[in-house]
């Protein structure tokens, strides 16, 4: 990836994944570390368990430990499940990150 972003001029890649690539806060970490500069990673956050203590624990670690940036959200559980996101709102206003979420219908800003 560093070679083709070389290629085209990319300064910096933005690492994200959806959860049915699995948990990757750790990969991103260790990507990070090898290419400082050239990386900045979005913590991932399993949706229908927000309100669980461990699932803001992994966030919390995503972010303070592991140096994601931001936090990415699938939308589509919230629409199953309704109010997780307020949780896990809670737990990024306390980080002071920024919230990334899939662009769907209107484009509304998710950065607080």
């Amino acid at each position: 990836m560093i070679g083709e972003m070389n290629v085209t001029g990319v300064d910096i890649g933005v690492l994200q994944s959806d959860h049915v690539y699995g948990e990757l806060d750790e990969y991103y970490h260790e990507a990070m570390q090898r290419y400082p500069r050239r990386f900045i990673a979005l913590a991932q956050v399993w949706e229908p368990g927000a309100r669980e203590p461990e699932v803001l624990a992994r966030l919390e670690h995503s972010v303070k430990v592991l140096g994601c940036q931001a936090v990415y959200f699938s939308v589509e559980p919230f629409s199953i499940l309704g109010k997780a996101e307020r949780a896990v709102s809670a737990k990024k206003r306390r980080l002071q990150r920024p919230i990334q979420t899939p662009a769907v219908g209107p484009q509304r800003s998710s950065v607080a």
